[in-house]
C-alpha cells in the first residue's frame, strides 16, 4: 500500500512530467511554487525538530493560502490545459 507521502511525491513527479511533455507555458512558474512549498516545509521541519519552532498561525496561514491558491488556481489552469490537449 502506498502511503500518503509517496502518493504526493508521485503526483508531483507526474504533474511536472506532464507539464514538460506537453510544453505547458506555465511550467516554470508552477514548478517554482512546488519548490517554494518544499523549501518552507523543510525549513519549518528542521526548526521544529530542534525545538526552536512551533506551529504558528503564520505557518498555518501560509500553508492554507498556498494550498488554496495552488489547487484552485494553478492546478486548475494546468488541468484546463491538459483537457485542451486531450490528455485528460
Amino acid at each position: 500500500m502506498i502511503n500518503k507521502r509517496a502518493r504526493e511525491v508521485l503526483k508531483k513527479i507526474t504533474e511536472e512530467k506532464c507539464m514538460h511533455m506537453y510544453n505547458y507555458s506555465g511550467a516554470l512558474s508552477h514548478i517554482s511554487e512546488h519548490k517554494l512549498l518544499i523549501k518552507k516545509v523543510k525549513e519549518f521541519r528542521k526548526k521544529f525538530e530542534k525545538g526552536s519552532a512551533s506551529l504558528t498561525i503564520e505557518i498555518m496561514n501560509f500553508l492554507k493560502n498556498w494550498l488554496t491558491n495552488h489547487i484552485k488556481v494553478v492546478d486548475k489552469k494546468l488541468g484546463e490545459f491538459l483537457v485542451e490537449k486531450r490528455v485528460m
